[in-house]
């Protein structure tokens, strides 16, 4: 919900948001990507996996590793 909010305001519409969620399922990947969020983390995390998926959204490239 707060990311619907975000994204409909106009400085937050490219601003990449990663959802960071204890829900790892497939499904919840999709709700989170449909909601507006650029990438999903599945916790527990490896916070070098955090920091690459930044790195690689702040250079505008895309996240392939899933959750």
């Amino acid at each position: 919900e707060a990311v619907g909010h975000l994204r409909k305001m106009r400085e937050f519409r490219s601003i990449p948001i990663i959802a960071v969620t204890a829900h790892v399922s497939p499904q919840e990947e999709a709700r989170a990507m449909a909601a507006g969020c650029t990438a999903h983390i599945g916790k527990p995390f490896d916070t070098r996996v955090l920091l690459q998926s930044i790195a690689h959204l702040l250079k505008g490239e895309s996240i392939t590793h899933g959750t």
